[in-house]
């Protein structure tokens, strides 16, 4: 497929899948996108796809030209599902020059396990192949170190990796033909959360500060759709939702699970003494449907606290599940407690703290009762919620 004067689309589509990366939901699939740029004079592939799909890709290649005459490959990000496949495009190609990063070079030989001709590039430096040149912008922790945009000046398409990219299997593969504009947005932002929210200050502002100067005709995703139009409202959508709000210094996350209601009993009546304490509260029953919004919430509060009860030795699943997805970035410093109610052992709590330290949290010696709450393990857990106040 032709996107713009010289460069084609030969990446492949995987509409099937539902899992990316083990832990990420891709309800609309996912692609795995990569361009062939041809010059007057030399040749350049970006990119190659993940393993299992290689020969759809020397396919789409060799409907262009054959894959023994490409001159180079540039290397914007080595996760495998962006290189899985070099060793076996050098098997097919083995004067190939690959072009990249210092750090895409070292992590590239350390999947290879052997040499092969490569070439680092800085920031401004270029690739001629005749009629066009090729500008490379290395993009640190977006979200890899090695990760790189590059710019083409006969077409002014930008070549952007994982920025601005989505988990969304398109055919049509332009935007511009997707029919709910609205929707794809939404994909962008569920992208920016599952891979983006990490880095968002201050390398995502920096990656927005770029697109913006570069001013590109169309930006050229590793994921999902090819942004020919839709440039501007993605780079919106991207600033705010790096832009952190506020710290009020009083806002708290409660985040809880209940299997017969008894730590939703401790859950509701520590949320109502922070209320009392002055404490603006974010009180949430988890579900599968409301993750997201709890994992946002938290990141946004200024302390957290889990519930959960104790089950087979251990906390409940979505509890542990959310932890699990929870990054350094959300909670290190932050005030942070556990509580919930047991029936033998209540080692809930303590596994929760446990994790929070890992994530270095501020943490706070939790509150734990057998069972359903008493009138007085209920005055308990006020008396939690106000010595967790005044640790804030």
């Amino acid at each position: 497929m032709v996107l713009l004067d010289g460069i084609h689309s030969v990446g492949v589509q995987n509409p099937k899948l539902r899992i990316f990366d083990i832990i990420m939901q891709t309800p609309h699939g996912t692609s795995y996108n990569a361009y062939l740029v041809q010059g007057s004079g030399k040749t350049a592939l970006v990119e190659v796809v993940k393993e299992g799909f290689f020969d759809e890709y020397v396919r789409n290649v060799e409907q262009v030209m054959p894959i023994g005459e490409v001159d180079y490959l540039v290397v914007s990000h080595t996760e495998p599902d962006h290189a899985g496949t070099i060793h076996r495009l050098l098997e097919r190609n083995p004067g190939l020059q690959l072009v990249g990063t210092s750090s895409a070079m070292n992590f590239t030989r350390q999947i290879l396990n052997r040499d092969f001709d490569g070439r680092i590039v800085k920031k401004g430096d270029t690739l001629d192949l005749g009629n066009r040149t090729l500008t490379f912008y290395p993009m640190p922790n977006l979200h890899w170190p090695d990760t790189m945009f590059t710019y083409d000046s006969l077409s002014r398409g930008l070549f952007t990796c994982d920025f601005l990219g989505s988990h969304n299997s398109f055919e049509p593969l332009l935007v511009s033909k997707y029919p709910d504009k609205g929707e794809y947005l939404k994909s962008l932002e569920a992208y920016w959360y599952d891979i983006m929210a990490p880095f968002a200050q201050p390398y995502v502002l920096d990656g927005i500060q770029a697109v913006r100067e570069l001013n590109p005709s169309m930006v050229l995703t590793g994921h999902g759709a090819v942004l020919d139009e839709l440039i501007t409202e993605a780079c919106d959508l991207y600033e705010r939702l790096s832009q952190k709000p506020a710290k009020s210094g009083s806002h708290v996350a409660v985040v809880y699970v209940s299997a017969y209601g008894y730590t939703r009993k401790l859950a509701e009546t520590i949320a109502d003494e922070l209320h009392k304490a002055g404490r603006t509260v974010s009180a949430f029953e988890l579900t599968e449907e409301n993750k997201a919004e709890v994992l946002r919430e938290i990141d946004n509060a200024d302390a957290a606290l889990f519930g959960s009860p104790t089950f087979v030795n251990d906390m409940l699943q979505p509890i542990g599940e959310l932890l699990a997805a929870l990054h350094p970035y959300a909670v290190k410093g932050k005030p942070c407690a556990a509580f919930g109610s047991f029936g033998w052992s209540g080692e809930a709590i303590g596994n929760i703290v446990g994790r929070l330290e890992q994530l270095r949290a501020h943490t706070v010696p939790g509150y734990k009762v057998r069972l359903n709450p008493s009138d007085e393990e209920l005055e308990g857990a006020r008396e939690f919620a106000r010595g967790f106040s005044a640790a804030m």
